[in-house]
């Protein structure tokens, strides 16, 4: 007796895909970027029709010379921002009506463990969703 299997898997993002969106995410004016060593998220948003989240994993190849270290790092990435931020950063797409593309590139030249990259990314996506203004008067506030 054949019994079907259904995978019970949370579906990561989409990938970003397009060259042009690649180009705007990276020299775009309206990108915003944080830094939370080892990871610097760029986050671009656009009014959409329809929201929607896109995101890409860069690992540099100056940082991990083989491969099999430079992808071992994207997967954990990848299922990090798939268990913990992808929820929040797609509520805030919906609940805007946005199109969120998110660009995480990585910056150490050394591996992390999925706990120390979970709490580091929460720090990064807490700054992500925080609206610009209060960043800025933040900003004023130090700097007297």
């Amino acid at each position: 007796m054949h019994t079907s299997v259904t995978k019970k898997t949370n579906t990561l993002a989409p990938r970003v895909k397009s060259q042009l969106l690649i180009e705007r995410l990276f020299t775009g004016k309206a990108t915003r970027i944080v830094t939370t060593y080892p990871v610097r998220a760029v986050m671009l948003c656009d009014a959409a029709a329809e929201p929607s989240l896109e995101m890409m994993v860069s690992v540099s190849k100056r940082h991990f010379k083989h491969a099999v270290d430079r992808n071992r790092v994207k997967r954990q990435l990848r299922e990090v921002f798939r268990l913990h931020h992808q929820h929040a950063l797609q509520a805030h797409a919906e609940a805007n009506g946005q199109h969120i593309a998110v660009a995480l590139v990585w910056l150490a030249g050394r591996q992390y463990t999925t706990a120390d990259l979970t709490k580091r990314m929460e720090r990064m996506t807490e700054k992500l969703l925080a609206p610009k203004e209060e960043k800025d008067t933040a900003d004023t506030a130090q700097q007297e």
